[in-house]
């Protein structure tokens, strides 16, 4: 046997012939795939609501005031006496204290705690004034507040000695959430300039070819385009408009479509060079240096759903050889295996092959009848390399015609019954390829 070779033709079509697997295939990669884009994107639109919470949280920041109240039985006095205590709230002395009790720097309190003059005229020979503390933490607000408290507790009785007698009280306190505008607005500025740089990138995308766009997907690293998607999804804070809804991605449904093609294709191709199997478009002389005497085409009463396309791309592994319907091809080989008998003197001739069943056999049953008709005698024996009786009949044979069916016959099993042939001393007339 000589060196197949492989046609790229064939193949291609052998790949064409399995179009119905390739779109189920398809199908399937593409719904596979895109259940995992959608999965990535719940997961993502999670991510992004637990985000825009964290923002709206991280905006809210804690804020402690302390109204105190200051009386004496001058109301000008009383004036002098609480621009003193404000002046006192301002001092180095507590500054420090608050920054060493709290771990705050120095610089930073100035952001954290003010003082409001004035708040309001409540009593007759009375006078206020409010302290307010803003910081993220409300247990960092209340030890502020009970550090000044205290601090105010111990002066009075210093400044009373000096200004006369009057009395400092708490008069009111509360503390709450409320948004800073600071911490909001640089995340609407910077949020902004977010979206509207993706929104340009989406617009100049979508311009993209297809070559170009996969050479984006391919620089573009995944973890910051996600990341860039959890940014926008914050521009819910800052008032911008971002669907942050999961939905099925287009990009990843057609991926899936194309690896599953690929992969299906990929097997059909190990498949077909892998099968040691006869081929229809195989050449008997070619192989085995023995006369081809016909191929039988396969029946086409067979119907197929979209029957048409296979018959398309049938066309194409046939391009360059004529073709003849079964009856014609069955004919045709009965004349020339007739030829083949009559030339070399035969008037009987075996029929063997390697799983001649259903089509197959019935295929050399007629050629049998119509060579009978010819007064030639034929033996047809099956399986005469497994089948001890069909070879001990074989020895009384001249001459043989192999009959191999497409798809079923191994090129090793004719290689072995042609060195069966030739150790027997049997005349070998040719070769019939039957396309069961």
């Amino acid at each position: 046997m000589k060196q197949r070779e492989i046609s790229l033709v064939d193949l291609l079509v052998e790949i064409l012939l399995h179009w119905r697997g390739i779109v189920v295939a398809m199908a399937i990669g593409g719904f596979l795939l895109g259940a995992f884009g959608y999965t990535r994107s719940v997961e993502s639109a999670q991510n992004q609501t637990a985000l825009v919470e964290e923002l709206r949280e991280a905006a809210n920041v804690a804020r402690m005031d302390v109204v105190f109240l200051v009386t004496s039985d001058d109301l000008v006095k009383t004036y002098s006496i609480e621009k003193v205590y404000e002046d006192m709230l301002g001092s180095a002395e507590l500054i420090e204290q608050m920054a060493r009790e709290t771990g705050i720097s120095a610089a930073s309190l100035s952001e954290v705690y003010s003082l409001a003059r004035g708040f309001k005229e409540t009593l007759n020979g009375s006078d206020t004034f409010k302290i307010s503390i803003v910081h993220g933490d409300e247990a960092v607000c209340r030890k502020l507040a009970e550090i000044v408290i205290d601090y105010l507790d111990r002066k009075h009785d210093v400044l009373e000695g000096k200004m006369g007698v009057h009395e400092i009280a708490v008069l009111d306190q509360w503390v709450g959430l409320v948004g800073d505008a600071g911490i909001r607005d640089p995340q609407k500025t910077a949020l902004d300039n977010i979206f509207s740089a993706k929104t340009m990138a989406e617009k100049l995308r979508a311009g993209f070819s297809l070559e170009e766009l996969q050479y984006c997907i391919l620089m573009v690293n995944e973890e910051e385009t996600q990341s860039s998607e959890a940014v926008a999804a914050m521009a819910d804070v800052a008032d911008v408009p971002v669907a942050a809804a999961p939905k099925v991605s287009l990009k990843y449904v057609v991926l899936g479509m194309l690896l599953a093609a690929v992969a299906y294709a990929f097997v059909i191709f190990l498949r077909y060079i892998l099968d040691n199997r006869l081929r229809s478009t195989d050449n008997l002389q070619a192989l085995y240096e023995i006369p081809q005497l016909g191929w039988i085409p396969e029946e086409r009463g067979r119907k197929k759903l979209f029957g048409f396309v296979d018959r398309w791309f049938l066309a194409l592994r046939y391009w360059n050889r004529r073709r003849f319907t079964r009856e014609e091809a069955l004919n045709l080989a009965v004349v020339a295996g007739k030829m083949a008998a009559v030339k070399n003197g035969l008037e009987e001739i075996c029929f063997i092959g390697c799983d001649m069943k259903a089509r197959a056999l019935e295929t050399c049953q007629r050629i049998r009848d119509l060579l009978g008709r010819e007064d030639i005698r034929v033996q047809i024996l099956d399986n005469v390399l497994y089948n001890a009786e069909s070879m001990e009949m074989l020895g009384d044979m001249k001459g043989v015609v192999l009959l191999e069916k497409a798809g079923s016959a191994l090129y090793t099993e004719i290689a072995q019954e042609l060195e069966l042939m030739k150790r027997q001393e049997i005349m070998v007339l040719g070769g019939i390829i039957v396309d069961a």
